[in-house]
């Protein structure tokens, strides 16, 4: 199975989710997306020998009415690898879990945004973390990283589905929490989210993971 026969995707539409059903195929891995009015897809990887698109896709859509009606922020995903898993070492198993992360690349989210003491950058294409680790550790500042673009102002306005909170208490402001696009707000510091703050995401309805269960 090498890693660049795992590169080509196609998107087919389907009328009956809430946004429309997006699958991706190629030889043995599949993964669909059914909804993301809500939030951003979720749902497990299930590891079976001829495994199919349609099992996969009856899967996400189950997961996006279970989110629905419990009210959670997210919406629906499967996705299926082709493969008999007892008879992998772990060694092989980890490949294969690689290659096909490799192959979903183009159509899971990516990193958008970030931000350290010299400033904030973003890339509405995503960033490559192991990319900017290695310019980083090279000696070069985030704020000049070559591949993203330098912006004033907080990350966490950056568009994107998910706003992480990572350094400093009391960086999620009033204003912040105004302006933010991202549907869910994880507390990787302590304490970053102010009071006002949290009044203001929750009168509109974006969800918060504490620092207490993100960061314990």
């Amino acid at each position: 199975m090498a890693a660049e026969a795992a590169t080509q995707s196609v998107a087919e539409p389907d009328s009956a989710g809430p946004r429309g059903l997006v699958a991706w195929e190629h030889e043995r891995f599949e993964r669909v997306t059914a909804g993301l009015d809500l939030g951003p897809a979720k749902g497990g990887i299930r590891f079976r020998p001829g495994v199919e698109l349609d099992d996969v896709t009856a899967l996400a859509r189950l997961m996006t009415w279970k989110t629905a009606l419990h009210g959670l922020p997210f919406g629906g995903a499967k996705r299926g690898v082709d493969c008999d898993p007892s008879a992998f070492s772990a060694r092989e198993l980890h490949e294969v879990t690689r290659l096909y992360t490799l192959a979903v690349l183009a159509v899971i989210g990516r990193i958008v945004g970030l931000r350290d003491i010299t400033g904030t950058i973003t890339n509405d294409l995503g960033l490559d973390p192991a990319a900017i680790r290695g310019w980083i550790t090279s000696g070069g500042d985030l704020v000049d990283y070559p591949d993203a673009d330098a912006v004033d102002g907080s990350v966490l306005v950056v568009d994107c589905d998910i706003a992480i909170s990572a350094a400093l208490e009391g960086t999620v402001t009033e204003d912040v929490a105004s302006r933010l696009s991202a549907k869910l707000v994880v507390e990787g510091a302590n304490g970053p989210t102010t009071p006002a703050a949290e009044r203001k995401l929750n009168d509109r309805g974006v969800a918060v993971v504490p620092d207490l269960m993100a960061n314990a």
